[in-house]
């Protein structure tokens, strides 16, 4: 522990130094391609340091917050979104997914607060504005796969975080309601954005639910109530499918 806090105030006194010699350098040097890449990683790994050492944990959401404010002035101008943003929402992303791992998947008497939010909200942000952004990868069929994979990871990281709000609050048995409205929000998106990927995410979401439902939660239930369950669960699916079928050019248009 003494040798990682060691090599953490070694980072921390590089990039304090860093910035201000960098921000006094001639503007010559500042303007060459190297100079300027220097400088503008000097400033994000003094600013990502100083979130931290200033938020702790929520940096996270310091981070993700660093990340969508230059995403959606990019969408809004129709420009490329900074190299800087996508870093520190990797870094939110990474960091969060840590945070999930290592925290209880239990009920708590006292949780409180909503730590990583604005994560899971950049990562949507990032995915639904693609279209309004210039395009950072060139090749069409790249640019989609990419996209696809980015998708699927927000879809991801939204039902861990979510899951375990809920599961902080009122337990497990609340994560069936939090699913099937997942679901319903990943398919009307990925319809929405035509990403495949999303509209995938969203069945799964549907299946999980529906399996935990009627595989789990049904023996907490008397008889009559599983029966009209079931029956519930038939009709809902026959109605989803014919309703996906049937009807997605339609809601394309609409959405």
């Amino acid at each position: 522990m003494a040798g990682g806090a060691n090599a953490y105030f070694m980072m921390s006194v590089i990039a304090a130094m860093a910035w201000p010699l960098m921000a006094s350098a001639p503007m010559r040097l500042i303007a060459t391609p190297a100079g300027g890449v220097m400088f503008r990683l000097a400033a994000a790994l003094a600013w990502a340091i100083a979130l931290h050492r200033a938020l702790g944990d929520h940096a996270v959401d310091g981070w993700a917050a660093t990340a969508l404010i230059p995403a959606v002035m990019a969408a809004l101008f129709h420009r490329k979104i900074p190299a800087e943003a996508v870093a520190f929402q990797t870094l939110a992303v990474v960091w969060l997914f840590a945070i999930l791992a290592e925290s209880p998947w239990g009920r708590l008497q006292d949780a409180a607060g909503w730590r990583g939010g604005l994560v899971v909200v950049a990562m949507i942000a990032l995915v639904c504005t693609w279209r309004e952004r210039a395009a950072m990868i060139h090749d069409a069929q790249t640019r989609m796969r990419v996209l696809g994979m980015l998708a699927g990871l927000a879809c991801l990281l939204a039902t861990l975080w979510s899951t375990q709000m809920v599961v902080w609050r009122i337990g497990w048995p609340g994560t069936v309601t939090l699913w099937s409205a997942l679901g319903f929000l990943s398919v009307a998106t990925g319809l929405w954005q035509r990403l495949r990927a999303l509209r995938a995410a969203g069945l799964v979401l549907f299946s999980l639910a529906m399996v935990k439902l009627f595989v789990h939660d049904v023996w907490d239930f008397t008889a009559f109530t599983r029966v009209v369950s079931f029956i519930v669960l038939g009709v809902a699916l026959i109605l989803l499918g014919l309703f996906y079928s049937h009807f997605a050019n339609t809601l394309r248009k609409w959405l």
